[in-house]
C-alpha cells in the first residue's frame, strides 16, 4: 500500500523547543545578588504597560525615520534632530497626560503648581490610579482637555504666592516720626520696590556714610523665590512693603516672609552674616507609618536639598517633591551650613510628617508627598495679615470719627456758652 505523505513538523518543533530552552538556561545563568536587599518600588501593570507603549512608539519612530533617511528624501522644512523632548527648565517638572487607553502628552509645569489644591486633586488622582512610585516622570490619568483647564485656571490666578502669610516680625524699639531714621526708612522701601522688577535679590545699607548719623542708618533686603517671573516678583514685594509698613509702623526692625519673597530690614548691619536661627515651622498632621519608599526618597530629597551651595534648587524623587533657597548674599559654605541645620530641623521636628517646612533666619527648606497630602496654606493662616490690616484700618478709622465728634461737640458747646453771655 503507497504509504500517505504529509506535513513534516518535527524538526521545526525540535528547533522551536531547543531555542525555548537555550533562552530559559541563559536567563537562569545570570547573576543573583547575595544578601537581604530593600524594597524596591514595584510599577503596577499599567505603569508597565504605559512605559511599554512608550518605548514601542520611540523605536517605531526610530525604525521610520531611519527608514526614511535611507531613501535619500528628507522632510521639508522639518528638523529630523527635533524628535528629542524639550529639556525641563530650571523651577519646572515634566508631567504626562492623559487616559490610559490613549495617547500621552508631555507637559512642562512649574514646580509650585504642585502646591495648588487644583493640581493637588490631580496629583491624587495619579496616586490612586499608578501608586505613590512612578518611574521615569508623573503620569496624570485625565483628558487632557481637563488638564488645561485645570491649568488655565491656576494660571489666570498666578500671583497667589504674593498673598500667603508665612511669618513677619516687628522690633518693640520704635523710632519718632519725622526723624532722619524715617526718611531712610523711606528711602530703602522704595528703592526695595524699584529693584524688584529688574533683579529677584539685592541689598541696600541707607544712611550709614560718615555725614549721617549712626543711629540713623538701616541695612535691609528682599529676595523672590527664583521661580517667580519677574512680574510676579514686583507684585510679591510690593505687597510685602504694604503690609511691613501697616504692621511693622515706627518699627526700628522688621521681616516679613510671604510664600514668594522675602524682606527684611534693621539698624545694625546683617548682611553677609550667618544667622541659623529658627523662625517658623510647619509640619503637616498627617503622618506616614511603615512606608520604606516614601522615607527613602523624601531623604534623597532632602540630601540633594543640602547640597545646594547658592541660591534656589528644586529636587524630585517619584512624588516627593521638594525646594529650598538661601539669601542671595550668603557664601556657598554659608548656604550650605544654613541648609544642613534647616533640613536637620525638618527630620527632628516634624519627624514622619508627609510635609513640612523650616524658615531660617537665612534659608528654607520645605518637602511634600504630592500622592498623599495637598500641602495648601491654612485658611486662617493666609488670613491672618488681612486680619490684623482690617482691625487697624478699623481702630483708626473709629479714632478719626471719635476726634471729629469731640471738636464738633467743642464747637456747639462754644457756640452755646456765647450765646448764654451775649443773652445776659
Amino acid at each position: 500500500m503507497r504509504k500517505l505523505r504529509g506535513i513534516k513538523i518535527r524538526r521545526p518543533i525540535q528547533r522551536i523547543s531547543r531555542w525555548i530552552l537555550r533562552r530559559i538556561r541563559l536567563r537562569r545563568s545570570r547573576y543573583i545578588r547575595l544578601g537581604p536587599n530593600p524594597p524596591v518600588c514595584k510599577p503596577k501593570a499599567i505603569t508597565k504597560l504605559i512605559s511599554w507603549g512608550r518605548s514601542l512608539t520611540s523605536h517605531s519612530a526610530r525604525f521610520l525615520g531611519s527608514k526614511i533617511s535611507n531613501s535619500g528624501y528628507k522632510p521639508i522644512g522639518k528638523d529630523p534632530i527635533q524628535n528629542k523632548p524639550d529639556p525641563v527648565p530650571k523651577g519646572h517638572s515634566a508631567v504626562y497626560v492623559g487616559k490610559k487607553d490613549g495617547d500621552f502628552h508631555r507637559v512642562l509645569v512649574p514646580i509650585v503648581y504642585f502646591n495648588h489644591p487644583l493640581f493637588g486633586e490631580l496629583l491624587r488622582e495619579a496616586e490612586e490610579e499608578f501608586g505613590f512610585c512612578q518611574q521615569g516622570g508623573i503620569t496624570i490619568p485625565c483628558p487632557y482637555s481637563d488638564f488645561k483647564r485645570v491649568q488655565t485656571r491656576i494660571e489666570s490666578g498666578s500671583g497667589f504666592e504674593s498673598r500667603i502669610f508665612i511669618y513677619g516680625g516687628c522690633s518693640p524699639e520704635k523710632y519718632t516720626p519725622n526723624t532722619p531714621f524715617e526718611s531712610n526708612r523711606d528711602t530703602f522701601l522704595s528703592s526695595v520696590v524699584t529693584s524688584s522688577s529688574e533683579a529677584s535679590f539685592n541689598s541696600f545699607a541707607v544712611g550709614n556714610d560718615s555725614s549721617s548719623s549712626s543711629s540713623a542708618a538701616i541695612f535691609g533686603l528682599y529676595q523672590c523665590r527664583d521661580d517667580l517671573p519677574s512680574s510676579d516678583c514686583s507684585k510679591c514685594i510690593q505687597n510685602s512693603v504694604d503690609q511691613i509698613t501697616l504692621l511693622c509702623s515706627y518699627s526700628f526692625g522688621a521681616s516679613l516672609q510671604l510664600q514668594g519673597c522675602f524682606l527684611r530690614y534693621e539698624t545694625y548691619d546683617f548682611l553677609g552674616k550667618q544667622d541659623t536661627s529658627l523662625r517658623y515651622k510647619k509640619c503637616s498632621s498627617k503622618r506616614v507609618e511603615n512606608d520604606y519608599d516614601f522615607f527613602k526618597r523624601r531623604d534623597d530629597v532632602l540630601s540633594d536639598l543640602e547640597s545646594t551651595q547658592l541660591g534656589y534648587k528644586v529636587s524630585r524623587s517619584g512624588l516627593v517633591e521638594g525646594y529650598a533657597q538661601c539669601v542671595g548674599d550668603l557664601s556657598p559654605s554659608d548656604c550650605t551650613a544654613c541648609l544642613a541645620e534647616a533640613v536637620g530641623k525638618l527630620k527632628n521636628l516634624c519627624g514622619s510628617a508627609v510635609a513640612a517646612e523650616v524658615y531660617l533666619a537665612q534659608c528654607y527648606a520645605h518637602y511634600w508627598g504630592s500622592g498623599y497630602y495637598d500641602f495648601s496654606p491654612d485658611p486662617t493662616n493666609g488670613d491672618q495679615v488681612g486680619k490684623s490690616i482690617a482691625i487697624i484700618v478699623g481702630v483708626i478709622a473709629g479714632f478719626a470719627i471719635l476726634v471729629i465728634l469731640l471738636s464738633l461737640c467743642r464747637n456747639s458747646m462754644r457756640k452755646y456758652i456765647l450765646t448764654c453771655l451775649i443773652s445776659t
